[in-house]
């Protein structure tokens, strides 16, 4: 079962390694910053989750470019 997940060597494996190293990167900064906002500057949970949901949104518009005419 673990050579149906794992992609052959190559660029294809290193592709999935990187995805997987910045998936473990991208939860590790989110339970941090939840934690440090609601424990260290007091905000409410669900405060930092609508910011921490409208920052996530405001990337993800402003990282993609504009179709070109």
């Amino acid at each position: 079962m673990t050579n149906a997940l794992v992609p052959p060597a190559g660029p294809q494996r290193t592709l999935a390694l990187a995805q997987l190293t910045n998936s473990v990167g991208d939860g590790a900064y989110y339970v941090t910053s939840a934690l440090y906002f609601t424990h260290v500057v007091g905000l409410a949970p669900a405060r930092v989750g609508l910011g921490l949901t409208l920052a996530w949104a405001v990337g993800s518009l402003v990282g993609v470019p504009p179709p070109v005419p």
